[in-house]
């Protein structure tokens, strides 16, 4: 008998078809739409951007770059009422009310980062007050005080309360001082110095956004 006979038929080779995924758990669901959000965030951020807004975004960025080094180097020196005054916290304020929540929300983060990195305190609180004043600053510009010189003083002395919290819990646990001392050696004094200059930030924004505020006539003249 040939031995080649008692070998058994070899099972026929199942077709290729698609494997059946397996149900996602909870986390993994989460996961997903949440990527899916943010997919979606993105894309809408990316259409409804123009050549202005680049534009603008440069300008912000250059303003950043110019006055977070002067804030800690200049400024630190200067020292208005004892105290270094926050120019990016100006700025924000002034980017909010001139270029709306969303510019003043992005300035206000990117402000603070970048200025936590060159200062050297770490991680604090400053992106979220800087973000938060950006962006309702901006909406109450629009929609609630309009943008007047007591609207934005109202403004600036609301986020430089906010900055005073910040520093004074940065006070009494990073530095081991007591409120009372935390309060009169720095908040206070750096309460009043960032008033004293957020004109001259507020300027400086005018001067760089003032373009993009002139209406189409103005442009068209001013090229003539």
């Amino acid at each position: 008998m040939n031995p080649t006979q008692n070998k058994r038929p070899a099972p026929p080779k199942k077709a290729p078809g698609k494997r059946k995924r397996r149900p996602m758990t909870l986390s993994e669901a989460i996961v997903a739409e949440l990527k899916d959000i943010a997919g979606g965030v993105f894309r809408g951020v990316l259409s409804s951007v123009n050549g202005a807004d680049v534009a603008r975004a440069f300008i912000a960025a250059a303003i950043i770059i110019v006055l977070a080094p002067l804030q800690v180097t200049v400024m630190d020196r200067f020292r208005p009422f004892g105290a270094v005054p926050d120019l990016m916290l100006c700025l924000t304020v002034a980017i909010a009310f001139s270029e709306g929540e969303r510019f003043g929300g992005i300035c206000g983060l990117v402000s603070a980062v970048v200025i936590e990195s060159l200062s050297g305190v770490g991680i604090t609180l400053l992106p979220i007050l800087y973000m938060t004043v950006g962006f309702f600053g901006g909406i109450i510009a629009k929609n609630m005080l309009g943008d007047t010189f007591y609207s934005r003083a109202l403004m600036m002395a609301v986020a430089a309360v906010g900055r005073g919290i910040v520093s004074l819990i940065y006070g009494i646990t990073q530095m081991n001082i007591s409120f009372g001392q935390a309060l009169g050696n720095i908040v206070v004094p750096e309460f009043f110095s960032t008033l004293v200059v957020s004109p001259a930030v507020f300027a400086v924004v005018w001067l760089c956004y003032r373009y993009f505020h002139k209406t189409r006539a103005e442009k068209t003249e001013k090229i003539r």
